[in-house]
């Protein structure tokens, strides 16, 4: 009898692919592209915060005519023998400041800084040897003044005093109150006769001659003259005699070339 043979039958396996666990070749590809973006994203933000910062501090409107601004300067002259700086505030256009330092300013932005040279027709003109006067050294004046009862106590912080003395700031010497009349007080100055009073340009003597002041001026040369006698600003005294002497009404820098340095620190738009 044949014997029965037992067959094993073989299982086959069963083979299951496994992707990797991750991003796909496609997704990789879409990962740098994201990034690209995201950084030109970025770079256009920080661009953008730059100029606005920038537009506060240094930027903004140009300067035109009718704006108010406000400048730092620096001047001096070629030869370094005048030198100036300040700050200050200006209407552009209005004729406040010489013709070369406005038409400068124009255009100019908000903490912008600019150096330019001004010749003598843009900034005080040609000297002119013409432009001098002559000035009487003895002055006479009014020896009372008037004023009303609120200035009064604004200048001396109390109500007028008939015969009281006062010490008057802006003069070398006391007033004192010889008449009050309705809402006016009358006030007599009182300096001492031939009293010496020094000034920045010379020393003045004062001399009492009854109801009137006498003031003689004995001049330093080349010191620039202030009087309230006159129309003539801040003139030079260029020389005197024994009765009158010589003002130069040339503005002090006519003549010469100006280098300025300015920044513009504020603007205010008209």
């Amino acid at each position: 009898m044949a014997e029965k043979k037992t067959v094993k039958k073989k299982t086959a396996k069963r083979v299951v692919n496994k992707k990797p666990v991750g991003v796909s070749k496609k997704d990789k590809k879409a990962v740098p592209l994201f990034l690209g973006v995201l950084i030109i994203i970025i770079i256009a933000a920080i661009a953008a915060l730059i100029i606005f910062v920038g537009l506060e501090t240094v930027g903004g409107t140009p300067v035109k005519i009718g704006d108010n601004v406000t400048v730092y300067y620096f001047v001096e002259t070629p030869e370094k023998d005048f030198n100036n700086s300040g700050e200050f505030t200006f209407l552009v256009g209005s004729g406040q400041v010489i013709d070369g330092f406005d038409s400068n300013v124009i255009g100019m932005v908000k903490g912008g800084e600019k150096s330019f040279t001004l010749t003598p027709d843009e900034a005080y003109g040609d000297f002119d040897p013409e432009q001098t006067v002559l000035w009487p050294l003895e002055q006479e004046t009014d020896r009372t003044i008037n004023m009303t009862i609120e200035n009064f106590n604004l200048s001396f912080g109390e109500n007028p005093v008939l015969d009281k003395a006062y010490d008057a700031i802006v003069y070398p010497w006391m007033v004192r109150v010889v008449k009050i009349e309705n809402d006016i007080v009358w006030l007599q100055h009182e300096p001492e006769d031939e009293q010496i009073v020094e000034l920045p340009y010379g020393a003045s003597m004062v001399k009492v001659m009854g109801d009137k002041l006498v003031v003689k001026l004995f001049p330093l040369t080349g010191s620039q003259f202030t009087s309230v006698y006159g129309p003539y600003g801040f003139p030079v005294i260029m020389d005197a005699n024994e009765t009158h002497m010589i003002l130069d009404l040339n503005h002090p820098l006519a003549g010469k070339t100006l280098v300025f340095s300015i920044k513009l620190l504020d603007v205010i738009p008209a």
